[in-house]
């Protein structure tokens, strides 16, 4: 599935996962640390669930043939791999190309990606993103997602069901600030401005305030002017709903999905349908239709009347989540981070449309910090095993499905379960 039309195909989407710490750094030449590397030149392969029949997806290492037929069972249309070379002789002997659809914008992105803008369309060139402009970085930063909560909260209509005055987000400047709003919020969560999602934060729990976290917020600050502190809130769920700002400006809302992230807040998976199983009637009440609709329509709301607007084309993720106060009522926190660029929740709901309807499932990122050469591949087995794959009429209806190849040396497994 692709969120576009095809009449807007075709597309060159590559996959750059460091993005928004490529935005903080801000230099074109930005290079990310090993650790983000490896996750990007691993999950390379991850934009072709997004991309259309008519699309091309831009790789180091394209896997074989035989994988490419394994995943036919949920992708049986694909679109175009190249690397870079033959991507460019391709165009050079006239291949249509419409515009470009990095996982997200960057200056070391567009400095990537710069030998093939001269072959796109005249539609691409007027998007407010085809070209790097000094005033994006802070359409980057973690103010963007304070100022639409405030711009959500300011204009909701039930503000009983959301996070109240006091429990909103505050810019730190100093370390005896975010001290202040320890003895304030008992456990924080610290965040540095520009890092890529789940990453670029710490948790805080009160007593816990330990030498290596001040050093490391003391770094925020001083690196980045300040840090992005928010109380801990007691999670229920996580969930994200999904826009697109088109080149008309129209918002169009794609669809919501949900999540789930280690207590560090790094993210696990998404589920393949729209909420988790197994939580409470009274949970499945509070997240009814009305409600859902409610931040639906608020954040396009908000959304509308933002920088982002004005100043950005292409798809985004905003998280939501849902916790309970300390008296035990349920309630939204409605925007605690923006993501304006391809997610895993857009990938998510590719994934959904691929499937036959009412499948039940997530589909997860593995990390394997072993040593062992073999580890991954020793799990994909143990996994083939364990979730026998069972196809009907040509859909995966049942088991386990690897969305990356699994080799010796992987340090992540990509993977689809349907239960």
């Amino acid at each position: 599935m692709s969120f576009l039309t095809s009449a807007e195909s075709p597309l060159l989407y590559h996959f750059n996962a460091s993005c928004e710490m490529a935005v903080g750094n801000g230099l074109p030449t930005y290079t990310a640390p090993e650790f983000i590397r490896q996750f990007e030149k691993e999950l390379e392969l991850l934009p072709l669930y997004l991309a259309g029949k008519s699309d091309y997806l831009l790789l180091e290492n394209p896997p074989s043939e035989q994988f490419l037929e394994n995943i036919s069972v949920i992708k049986p249309e694909l679109p175009q791999l190249f690397t870079q070379k033959q991507l460019l002789k391709a165009l050079q002997n006239n291949l249509p190309l419409n515009g470009l659809k990095p996982w997200g914008w960057s200056p070391a992105e567009h400095k990537l990606l710069e030998v093939y803008k001269p072959f796109c369309s005249m539609k691409f060139s007027m998007q407010s993103n085809s070209t790097w402009k000094a005033d994006h970085k802070e359409l980057y930063s973690r103010k963007t997602a304070l100022n639409l909560l405030f711009e959500f909260i300011d204009h909701a209509e039930n503000k009983e069901l959301f996070v109240s005055e006091e429990y909103l987000p505050q810019i730190c400047k100093t370390i005896d600030e975010v001290e202040t709003l320890m003895l304030k919020w008992r456990n924080l969560v610290v965040k540095a401005p520009w890092s890529s999602s789940g990453r670029g934060l710490i948790v805080l729990c009160q007593g816990d305030f330990h030498p290596t976290y001040k050093k490391w917020i003391n770094g925020v600050i001083k690196g980045q002017g300040y840090a992005m502190v928010e109380p801990m809130l007691d999670k229920v769920c996580d969930l994200s709903f999904h826009y697109e700002i088109k080149e008309n400006k129209e918002v169009k809302f794609l669809g919501q999905a949900s999540f789930s992230t280690t207590v560090g807040g790094q993210y696990i998976g998404n589920n393949v349908q729209p909420f988790p199983k197994n939580l409470s009637a009274e949970i499945y009440k509070f997240m009814d239709a009305e409600n859902i609709n409610t931040i639906k329509s608020g954040l396009q709301k908000a959304l509308q009347n933002s920088n982002i607007f004005r100043n950005y084309t292409g798809v985004l993720g905003i998280d939501v989540l849902l916790y309970k106060t300390e008296s035990g009522e349920l309630k939204f926190q409605p925007c605690l981070e923006i993501n304006l660029r391809q997610n895993m929740g857009t990938v998510a709901l590719a994934i959904r449309n691929l499937l036959p309807e009412n499948s039940e499932g997530m589909w997860q990122i593995k990390y394997f910090s072993e040593k062992d050469s073999n580890i991954s591949l020793d799990f994909h087995r143990q996994m083939q095993k364990k979730h026998l794959q069972i196809v009907q009429n040509g859909n995966l209806a049942k088991g386990y499905l690897p969305l990356i190849e699994p080799y010796k040396n992987r340090k992540f497994a990509l993977y689809l379960l349907i239960d």
